[in-house]
């Protein structure tokens, strides 16, 4: 969806140049993929680096990109930001940008777009494609799917569970491909290797490396070793794409409270970092309760330790 905003802003007719580019800054702005870090961006937008887009952008001075490139893209996002949002600034005011930093060449408004296309949009889009934060959004996905599917969907999750026990595991594991697809991460199935095939490898749109996600159902006759089993699963699989994480995805389908004690990020979501390789843990409770709180059997809580986890990985 990026790419195509992109191309849509630059093939656009010079009269419309303005609208695409404040449709591409919306998508930015509203996008689940990319908001993270049009956030992060905002944060460090310092009050020197908006004195330099207003030099840029209002007085039309051709102002020294900053040689750190971290600054430099801070500030070519305001002022990409600045025109985008403010409907005063004519389509003109790219062209304008574009000419003070030819010189006073004499040049085309063709060539005057392109300069400020390579200097402020085009590095941009750049940064932001290769940039996403996969991992916070990939955690996010998986905490929202996590929330709906415990307030809204656990009927539904434990009937077809139950439909098919058989196969169930896979069934729950269809669920939760399904919402991350329509979420933009998209899944792909590989040729099984001598470490086995891994539940989900996705990717996002314009992120490099994998999405390892593998999927576990906890009860049923499937008990904390079996949880522990896709831990080092997971592991292995991380190692042999090369990659820094892994997502397992359990569903409680028991009455039990599974607990993984171990490190917890910001959000309160478990994970296990071992031979730099950091597995997160979402627990999602699909187990349907036949009484209320008050009138059930004390709970019996299934912890697995950090110790838990370190048998096995080499």
């Amino acid at each position: 969806m990026l790419d195509q905003h992109y191309k849509r802003f630059l093939s656009a007719h010079r009269n419309f140049k303005s609208l695409q580019l404040r449709y591409l800054w919306d998508f930015l702005q509203q996008s689940e993929l990319f908001a993270p870090l049009c956030a992060r961006l905002d944060k460090n937008a310092v009050n020197e680096l908006d004195l330099f887009r207003h030099q840029i952008v209002d007085k039309l001075q051709p102002f020294s990109l900053h040689e750190s490139f971290i600054d430099r893209v801070r500030l070519i996002y305001l002022v990409v930001g600045y025109i985008a949002t403010n409907r005063n600034l004519a389509t003109t005011q790219m062209y304008k940008i574009g000419k003070i930093y030819l010189a006073g060449n004499t040049a085309s408004e063709e060539e005057q777009f392109g300069v400020f296309n390579l200097l402020f949009v085009d590095p941009l889009i750049a940064w932001f494609q290769t940039n996403i934060d996969k991992n916070l959004v990939i955690l996010d996905q998986l905490r929202k799917y996590a929330y709906a599917a415990e307030w809204f969907n656990t009927k539904s999750l434990n009937n077809l569970f139950e439909k098919d026990s058989t196969h169930g595991e896979a069934l729950l594991s269809a669920d939760l491909y399904g919402y991350l697809y329509e979420k933009g991460v998209h899944f792909q199935l590989e040729p099984k290797s001598p470490a086995g095939r891994l539940d989900y490898i996705g990717a996002q749109e314009n992120a490099r490396g994998k999405i390892l996600i593998e999927t576990k159902v906890f009860g049923a006759g499937r008990g904390k070793e079996y949880i522990i089993q896709g831990f080092h699963q997971l592991h292995t699989y991380t190692r042999q794409y090369n990659e820094i994480r892994g997502y397992l995805v359990i569903y409680n389908i028991s009455p039990d409270v599974l607990v993984i004690k171990s490190g917890t990020d910001e959000n309160g979501i478990p994970f296990h970092t071992s031979g730099n390789v950091a597995i997160y843990f979402i627990v999602i409770n699909v187990w349907l309760h036949e009484k209320p709180a008050s009138k059930r059997p004390p709970t019996r809580i299934v912890e697995i330790k950090a110790s838990d986890l370190v048998p096995g990985i080499g």
